[in-house]
């Protein structure tokens, strides 16, 4: 489980987190979602104790992950949006950073890479932008850690590679790992989301609160709640924008159910 509570964090005189508290449970995929710049990567990279909260705490399982102790560190993988390429096949370059994960299957990567129709064999510094990130994707996955974060992970895939990513999340994740997934395209997360995490309208500049929240507290909307929730997303998304007049169609989330 983690725990945040009262956090807050400004990068200099700018304010991006405001006095943020929540719960994320166990054996739950929540989706982490707005438009650029409201700051979804700073509160995941706060969640992998990259960066320090300014005020509040957060406790993962009870510990802080700013300490960047080995056992959180081990349990934990946060995928970036921009992966590195390395002068690495990609089969090498798993099994040797696998190491530093104590549950990393490598079995299970590259039975990942071939769902993901991806070559283990070949560079990746050589592979396009879609075939790194899947790289990437397995490798996180074939980590089986309980808390895992990944930064908008469908940026440069396609439709079928999409629909590939969302199903060996279900498949490949372990039932009490904590998931927090970031995108500004909803529909990427439809079909595997439990509760979704939102801003509202800001308060300050670069301010992430929740649309649902009282004394600017962010909060988890319900998965019963994710349909009208995902709406509002896509509909601020396409404001901002200010060129779609079609409405899009309303996330479903959905528990994950494993036999």
């Amino acid at each position: 489980m983690i725990k945040i509570e009262n956090l807050a964090f400004s990068y200099g005189q700018t304010p991006v987190l405001n006095n943020i508290s929540m719960t994320l449970e166990d054996g739950k995929i929540y989706g982490l979602l707005g438009e650029n710049g409201v700051g979804k990567t700073t509160l995941l990279s706060l969640l992998a104790g990259l960066k320090k909260a300014k005020t509040g705490s957060i406790g993962i399982d009870g510990e802080n992950p700013y300490s960047r102790r080995p056992d959180i560190l081990g349990d934990q993988y946060f995928l970036t949006d921009e992966p590195a390429p390395q002068n690495e096949a990609a089969q090498k370059w798993a099994r040797m950073n696998g190491k530093f994960w104590p549950r990393y299957n490598h079995g299970q990567f590259l039975q990942i890479m071939a769902e993901l129709e991806n070559d283990p064999a070949k560079k990746m510094n050589r592979m396009s932008a879609g075939q790194l990130k899947k790289t990437h994707i397995a490798f996180a996955l074939a980590c089986n850690v309980k808390h895992l974060y990944m930064d908008e992970p469908t940026n440069g895939l396609d439709i079928p590679s999409k629909t590939s990513f969302r199903s060996a999340v279900m498949k490949h994740t372990r039932e009490d790992a904590v998931i927090v997934i970031s995108t500004h395209q909803v529909r990427d997360l439809e079909n595997i989301i439990d509760p979704i995490i939102m801003p509202a309208a800001r308060r300050s500049p670069r301010s992430f609160i929740s649309t649902t929240a009282r004394n600017s507290t962010l909060t988890a909307t319900t998965a019963s709640s994710s349909r009208e929730a995902s709406s509002r997303c896509a509909r601020t998304e396409k404001e901002s924008r200010a060129k779609s007049t079609s409405k899009p169609s309303s996330t479903q989330s959905t528990s994950r159910k494993r036999q």
